[in-house]
Formats: C-alpha cells, structure tokens, sequence
C-alpha cells in the first residue's frame, strides 16, 4: 500500500467517499477534507503524496486554496489535480494557472482517476530528491518504536546529527533495514514531537557501535508537530547563519 496518503479535498460527501473507495481499493491510503481550510490544514500534517482539490470548493474556492498550497515551502512540491466541473479547457486553464500539475473533469471513470493518481505519484517520487531542503546540524536525540511483524514493538534509541523538513541523518545502535517504518519520538528543546517515519538508507560505516541511518519523515502525530519541528528547524537555521 502507498506509504503516504492521498488527500482528497472536497465539499462533495459522494464523491469524496467515491473517490476513497476507488482509491483504496488500487492500494491507496486514503484522507479527506470538506473545504479548503481544513484541507491546507490537514496536508500540513499528513504530508499527502498527492492532493486531489475541487476547483469549485464554497468559501474559499480551488483557486485559493491552491494558490496557498503552493505559497507554502512545505507543501509546494505536492502535485495538485484539480477536479473541474467539465472537460471546458478554461476550466483547466484556470487550476493550471492556480499551481494544479493534472486536471480531472467530473464526472469521471475509476480508471482515469487511478491513471492520473498514478501520473502524480510517479511524478512526486521523481521530484523529491530534488527538493532541496536545507539540512541543518543538529544534535537531537531520538527514541525509534519499531513495530514487529506479529511481534512485540521494540525501541532503538538515536541521535541525529542533522534534520531537515522531511527527513533525519540519525545514528541508531542497530542496523535497520531500508523501508523499516518507525515511530520517531523527537526530544525538541520545548518538548517531544511525535512522528512516522521510514528509513531510506543505512550505512555500515561503524562509529563507536552505532550506525548512520536515513529516515524520511512521513507525518506528524500531533497538530502541533509539524509547526513545532519547523520552529526548531528555523532556530538552527538562525544559529547557522550567525557570523
């Protein structure tokens, strides 16, 4: 199943549910929003892999909340598909200009709207190393719950030695295998953040019985997670660029 979910954003109850069931059934895990404010909310948090946005949301409409999509560094790189009201190429025009990388008319066939969910993953796994997020140093010590498979959870406790928006340079005492999901409990100067993680690569390069590891971040547990690891982020960015 797809590690990070697909966020559907949506005033429409039947087509938000149409589309989760769609979606899910090709493998998908699924999120929804009803309006365009708790969706920008709600990607803040879950990281979505993509996002799929009604053009014609009440409130504040497609065409805002796409635009604050993309004004957000954290949220900038996510596709966009923008669900129009018609296959009118005006209607697309205007998603395309508000920052949507597909479009999708309603209504539509469950085979075009897993074929452009497809286009749109492919598409973001292609762009993240490319993302450029900043890695500041860091010195940050970290608790990695690893859920067995049919076996108790266990513990590894880390330190990482540098942090960006999405991912984690971290030392572990054991050697985990790429694709390893963990909970990660971040020991921040004003409190603990919670957050799931996968590790990407690992290295057998021994320093004192511990081993260098990458994890991506996938989602914050918390609200208030994801603006307090940015808050750190910033503060160790404040102290990089002191002279």
């Amino acid at each position: 199943m797809q590690i990070r979910p697909i966020l559907v954003i949506d005033d429409d109850q039947v087509l938000r549910e149409l589309a989760g069931s769609v979606l899910t059934g090709a493998g998908f895990r699924v999120l929804e929003a009803p309006d365009g404010l708790a969706g920008i909310k709600l990607a803040q948090t879950a990281q979505p892999a993509v996002i799929l946005l009604d053009m014609t949301l009440p409130g504040l409409d497609g065409v805002r909340t796409c635009q604050r999509l993309k004004q957000d560094g954290t949220l900038a790189d996510i596709p966009v598909v923008g669900i129009t009201v018609s296959s009118d190429l005006q209607d697309a025009e205007q998603a395309f200009r508000a920052g949507a990388e597909f479009c999708l008319a309603k209504p539509f066939e469950a085979e075009s709207l897993i074929e452009v969910v497809n286009s749109a993953t492919r598409r973001a796994q292609r762009e993240t190393p490319r993302r450029g997020d900043p890695r500041l140093p860091a010195e940050l010590p970290v608790r990695c719950v690893i859920a067995g498979d049919g076996e108790p959870s266990r513990e590894v406790a880390g330190v990482a030695i540098n942090a960006s928006l999405r991912g984690l340079h971290v030392f572990l005492s054991e050697k985990l295998a790429p694709g390893t999901m963990l909970c990660l409990h971040m020991e921040l100067p004003k409190g603990t953040v919670t957050a799931e993680g996968e590790v990407m690569w690992q290295s057998d390069e021994v320093a004192d019985q511990i081993l260098p590891h990458g994890v991506h971040l996938l989602r914050f547990v918390e609200d208030t997670g994801f603006l307090q690891y940015r808050r750190y982020l910033k503060a160790l960015a404040v102290i990089k660029n002191e002279p």
